[in-house]
């Protein structure tokens, strides 16, 4: 329970714990409507034992609270819970699917639910700057043309759908294994990057894990025209550096931008 008189000056508000009733996380959130910074680390809604998911709609803009939410927004899951019982585990695995965020003054947004997996998330936002992802294999940003930080991070990742990246200079990609279109629909979009991040091991859909197909050495650089620093691992490396996508390299080929590059080979195969 949480009785709280009017919040017209707060600017931070954090909730965290295992367990809290959702009618104080919603008492709290409707009176918080001027907040700026939320931080949000609760795993489960419901009274005394009876634990509950969080219901899927997270916030619209037809709430009060998420129509004048500004500033950053951070929801943070558990990456494991040694005294959870087998209760809440099967809360867990049949928990939360889709998360759906309509904050139209939201600019910076950390989202980690490390133990969904398949978790789908839709965000929208038209002042978004920076977006951090991890748990999420669905993610769609329809508005993007201010985000600047993006980094998406889960085992598996089989769907992206973004809008332009015209003032994106930091991109993350970090996996076990992500579908080959939407690496592909994410690097064409992020033209303008200037420090990209990929830790991908395997492409392919669902189970079917599927080795990197070949990448233009050539056409890949000239399509970043502006990157200064790219850490890159094994799978994106041997991509880059068929010998085939070598060999027909233009004379006046050169990357005007780059300054760092930082290689991470986990494999002594993939060292040839």
């Amino acid at each position: 329970m949480v009785e709280i008189g009017n919040l017209p000056a707060l600017e931070f508000l954090s909730m965290r714990g295992i367990q809290w009733c959702w009618d104080a996380i919603c008492k709290i959130l409707k009176l918080a409507s001027e907040v700026k910074h939320l931080f949000m680390k609760v795993e489960f809604t419901g009274n005394f034992e009876a634990l509950q998911p969080f219901p899927e709609s997270l916030w619209n803009k037809g709430d009060r609270f998420g129509a004048k939410m500004k500033g950053r927004l951070k929801l943070v899951g558990s990456r494991k819970l040694d005294d959870v019982s087998r209760t809440r585990a099967e809360f867990r695995k049949e928990g939360v699917r889709t998360i759906s965020i309509d904050l139209p003054y939201l600019d910076e947004c950390k989202l980690d639910f490390y133990g969904l997996r398949s978790c789908s998330l839709t965000l929208t936002s038209s002042k978004i700057v920076s977006l951090e992802v991890q748990g999420c294999s669905r993610i769609r940003v329809p508005e993007s043309q201010h985000l600047r930080n993006l980094s998406i991070f889960n085992s598996a990742v089989y769907m992206v759908e973004i809008g332009n990246l015209p003032a994106l200079e930091f991109l993350s990609m970090r996996g076990i294994q992500w579908c080959w279109d939407a690496i592909c629909k994410i690097l064409k979009l992020a033209s303008e990057v200037k420090h990209l991040f990929m830790k991908v091991e395997f492409t392919g859909n669902f189970e079917a894990l599927q080795p990197f197909p070949e990448v233009d050495f050539v056409d890949f650089f000239n399509s970043h025209p502006h990157l200064r620093k790219f850490d890159i691992h094994g799978a994106m490396f041997i991509a880059l550096c068929q010998k085939n996508s070598l060999k027909h390299g233009d004379p006046g080929f050169l990357i005007p931008c780059l300054e760092e590059v930082v290689i991470t080979m986990r494999s002594p195969l993939n060292a040839e």
